[in-house]
C-alpha cells in the first residue's frame, strides 16, 4: 500500500476454498464479494479491484513483484559495494602503501591545475557515495520502498525529514558534478589507468542507483 507516495504495509491475497482471503498484519480475513471485483471484510474494509487503480481501505495498492525485489536487491548490493569502494579506497591504499614502506611524495610539492581537478573529483565522488549509502540505509530500514519510487518532499515536515527526502536529489547532483570533474581530470595525461577505472565504475554506479530509486 502506498500513502502520500510513501510505502506502507504489505498484505497477501490468496484463494482459499473458492473465497478470497487477505493476510494483513499477521491476521487472515475472509473477504465477501458484493459485486465483481469489490470485496468487503467482516469489519467493513473494502478491497476494490474494479478499476485501473486498485484500492484497499481506499488506499492505492500495487502488486508486489518478487522478481523485482530480487533484481533490485542484487543491483543495490553491487551499488553499495561500489560506494564503499569509493569511500575506503584511499584510506586502504594509503595504509597498504605505508605497510609496504613506499615513498610518499612530499606534501609541499606544487600541484598543477589538472592535479587539483583529480583531487576535487575524488572528494566529490566520496561525498556522493556517502549520500548514496545513506539512501541505501533507508531502503534497508523500509524494504517496501523497493516497489515504489523515492517519496517526494512534502510541506509541514521537520528539517531532518526534508533532508531525508531530498537525499537522492542531492546525491544525483553531486554525481553529475563528479562526472564533469572526472571528465576534466581524464584529460590529464598523468591520470593512471586504475584512476580512470575508479572514476568510471563509481560514477556509473552513482548515476544508475540514484536514477533507479527515483523511478
Amino acid at each position: 500500500m502506498q500513502t502520500l507516495g510513501t510505502p506502507g504495509e504489505t498484505f497477501e491475497a490468496s484463494n482459499t476454498n473458492g473465497a478470497l482471503e487477505l493476510t494483513y498484519l499477521g491476521e487472515a480475513v475472509k473477504m465477501t464479494e458484493v459485486e465483481p471485483g469489490l470485496f468487503f471484510s467482516p469489519s467493513g474494509e473494502a478491497l476494490d479491484l474494479r478499476g485501473p487503480d486498485l484500492l484497499f481501505t481506499n488506499i492505492h495498492i500495487i502488486k508486489a513483484n518478487h522478481q523485482t525485489l530480487l533484481f533490485r536487491g542484487a543491483f543495490y548490493l553491487i551499488c553499495g559495494l561500489s560506494f564503499l569502494y569509493a569511500l575506503l579506497f584511499w584510506p586502504l591504499r594509503s595504509l597498504f602503501q605505508r605497510r609496504r614502506q613506499k615513498i610518499i611524495p612530499s606534501a609541499n610539492k606544487a600541484k598543477s591545475i589538472s592535479d587539483a581537478q583529480i583531487v576535487y573529483a575524488t572528494v566529490v565522488v566520496g561525498i556522493s557515495s556517502f549520500f548514496s549509502l545513506l539512501c541505501l540505509m533507508v531502503l534497508v530500514v523500509i524494504p517496501n520502498m523497493v516497489y515504489f519510487s523515492w517519496p517526494h518532499p512534502y510541506t509541514e515536515l521537520k528539517l531532518w525529514q526534508h533532508l531525508l527526502l531530498y537525499l537522492p536529489y542531492i546525491s544525483m547532483l553531486l554525481a553529475g558534478l563528479a562526472a564533469v570533474l572526472a571528465m576534466l581530470a581524464s584529460k590529464n595525461s598523468s591520470l593512471v589507468r586504475f584512476m580512470r577505472n575508479y572514476f568510471l565504475i563509481t560514477i556509473l554506479a552513482l548515476l544508475a542507483f540514484n536514477i533507479a530509486i527515483q523511478v
